[in-house]
Protein backbone atom coordinates (compact mmCIF):
# COMPACT_ATOMS: atom_id res chain seq x y z
CA UNK A 1 0.00 0.00 0.00
CA UNK A 2 1.24 3.18 -1.20
CA UNK A 3 2.48 5.68 2.24
CA UNK A 4 0.07 7.27 4.45
CA UNK A 5 -1.06 10.76 3.54
CA UNK A 6 -0.66 13.77 6.33
CA UNK A 7 -3.64 16.00 7.12
CA UNK A 8 -2.56 18.95 4.60
CA UNK A 9 -2.09 16.58 1.78
CA UNK A 10 -5.63 14.48 2.48
CA UNK A 11 -7.73 17.85 2.58
CA UNK A 12 -6.09 19.06 -0.53
CA UNK A 13 -6.73 16.04 -2.43
CA UNK A 14 -9.94 15.94 -0.97
CA UNK A 15 -10.56 19.37 -2.48
CA UNK A 16 -9.17 18.28 -5.59
CA UNK A 17 -11.20 15.63 -6.17
CA UNK A 18 -14.63 17.28 -5.18
CA UNK A 19 -16.09 18.14 -9.15
CA UNK A 20 -14.34 15.24 -10.07
CA UNK A 21 -17.03 12.60 -11.69
CA UNK A 22 -16.71 8.73 -10.71
CA UNK A 23 -15.12 6.52 -13.78
CA UNK A 24 -14.97 3.41 -12.41
CA UNK A 25 -18.53 1.60 -10.92
CA UNK A 26 -18.09 -2.08 -9.44
CA UNK A 27 -21.01 -4.20 -8.98
CA UNK A 28 -22.53 -6.89 -7.58
CA UNK A 29 -19.76 -9.17 -9.07
CA UNK A 30 -17.20 -7.65 -6.64
CA UNK A 31 -13.54 -6.76 -8.03
CA UNK A 32 -12.52 -8.67 -10.76
CA UNK A 33 -9.48 -8.63 -13.03
CA UNK A 34 -10.84 -6.17 -15.12
CA UNK A 35 -12.14 -3.66 -12.68
CA UNK A 36 -8.55 -3.21 -11.07
CA UNK A 37 -6.90 -2.54 -14.57
CA UNK A 38 -9.42 -0.26 -15.23
CA UNK A 39 -8.43 1.43 -11.91
CA UNK A 40 -5.25 1.12 -12.38
CA UNK A 41 -5.26 2.72 -16.07
CA UNK A 42 -7.29 5.69 -14.72
CA UNK A 43 -4.51 6.09 -11.75
CA UNK A 44 -1.56 5.89 -13.58
CA UNK A 45 -3.80 8.86 -16.21
CA UNK A 46 -4.98 11.21 -13.73
CA UNK A 47 -3.87 10.42 -10.29
CA UNK A 48 -6.62 10.90 -8.16
CA UNK A 49 -10.08 8.45 -9.35
CA UNK A 50 -13.32 8.33 -7.59
CA UNK A 51 -14.64 4.46 -6.96
CA UNK A 52 -18.32 3.82 -6.53
CA UNK A 53 -18.39 0.43 -5.07
CA UNK A 54 -22.12 -0.58 -5.48
CA UNK A 55 -22.64 -3.18 -2.07
CA UNK A 56 -24.89 -2.53 -0.03
CA UNK A 57 -23.16 -3.63 3.58
CA UNK A 58 -20.85 -1.21 4.86
CA UNK A 59 -18.13 -3.71 6.25
CA UNK A 60 -17.97 -5.44 2.74
CA UNK A 61 -17.61 -1.98 1.37
CA UNK A 62 -14.76 -1.32 3.17
CA UNK A 63 -13.24 -4.74 2.49
CA UNK A 64 -13.31 -4.13 -1.42
CA UNK A 65 -12.22 -0.67 -1.04
CA UNK A 66 -9.26 -2.17 0.76
CA UNK A 67 -8.64 -4.82 -1.87
CA UNK A 68 -8.21 -2.19 -4.26
CA UNK A 69 -5.79 -0.26 -2.83
CA UNK A 70 -4.07 -3.17 -1.98
CA UNK A 71 -4.07 -4.36 -5.32
CA UNK A 72 -3.57 -1.18 -6.98
CA UNK A 73 -1.27 0.15 -4.66
CA UNK A 74 -3.04 3.34 -3.97
CA UNK A 75 -4.63 5.75 -0.44
CA UNK A 76 -7.52 5.66 -0.11
CA UNK A 77 -8.19 9.56 0.62
CA UNK A 78 -11.56 9.60 1.76
CA UNK A 79 -14.70 7.43 1.76
CA UNK A 80 -18.30 9.00 1.40
CA UNK A 81 -20.81 6.27 1.40
CA UNK A 82 -20.33 4.37 -1.95
CA UNK A 83 -18.03 6.31 -3.46
CA UNK A 84 -14.54 6.00 -2.77
CA UNK A 85 -11.72 8.50 -3.41
CA UNK A 86 -8.00 7.03 -4.54
CA UNK A 87 -4.82 8.36 -5.02
CA UNK A 88 -1.48 7.15 -6.35
CA UNK A 89 1.23 9.34 -7.63
CA UNK A 90 1.93 9.41 -11.10
CA UNK A 91 4.72 6.84 -12.00
CA UNK A 92 8.41 9.24 -13.24
CA UNK A 93 8.49 9.25 -16.67
CA UNK A 94 11.27 9.26 -18.67
CA UNK A 95 12.55 12.50 -19.95
CA UNK A 96 10.65 13.43 -23.16
CA UNK A 97 12.96 15.96 -24.38
CA UNK A 98 15.48 12.36 -25.07
CA UNK A 99 12.60 10.72 -26.47
CA UNK A 100 12.69 12.77 -29.74
CA UNK A 101 14.48 13.31 -32.57
CA UNK A 102 17.54 15.15 -32.59
CA UNK A 103 15.87 17.45 -35.94
CA UNK A 104 12.68 17.56 -33.63
CA UNK A 105 14.66 19.13 -30.50
CA UNK A 106 16.76 21.50 -32.49
CA UNK A 107 15.66 25.53 -32.95
CA UNK A 108 15.10 26.50 -36.12
CA UNK A 109 18.09 28.54 -37.69
CA UNK A 110 16.21 30.17 -40.02
CA UNK A 111 15.54 33.61 -38.25
CA UNK A 112 13.99 34.54 -35.33
CA UNK A 113 10.32 32.97 -34.37
CA UNK A 114 7.10 34.70 -35.56
CA UNK A 115 4.88 36.82 -33.22
CA UNK A 116 3.10 34.53 -31.21
CA UNK A 117 0.61 37.67 -30.10
CA UNK A 118 -1.67 39.44 -31.98
CA UNK A 119 -2.80 42.63 -31.32
CA UNK A 120 -1.66 46.84 -30.98
CA UNK A 121 2.02 47.25 -33.09
CA UNK A 122 4.62 47.42 -30.90
CA UNK A 123 5.32 50.31 -28.43
CA UNK A 124 1.71 51.59 -28.60
CA UNK A 125 0.45 50.13 -25.53
CA UNK A 126 -2.65 49.58 -24.48
CA UNK A 127 -5.80 51.68 -25.16
CA UNK A 128 -6.43 54.71 -23.31
CA UNK A 129 -9.76 54.44 -21.31
CA UNK A 130 -12.13 57.20 -21.81
CA UNK A 131 -14.32 58.12 -19.22
CA UNK A 132 -18.42 58.32 -19.46
CA UNK A 133 -20.67 60.74 -19.94
CA UNK A 134 -22.93 61.81 -17.19
CA UNK A 135 -25.94 62.45 -17.86
CA UNK A 136 -27.29 66.01 -16.12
Amino acid sequence: MASPLTTKERAHLKARAHPLERVVHTGTAGITDAVVAEVDRALTAHELLKVRIGVEDREQRVALGDEICARTDATAVQRVGKVLILWRPRPLEPDADSARPAAARAPAANGPAPPTRRGAPPGRGTPRRVPSRRRR
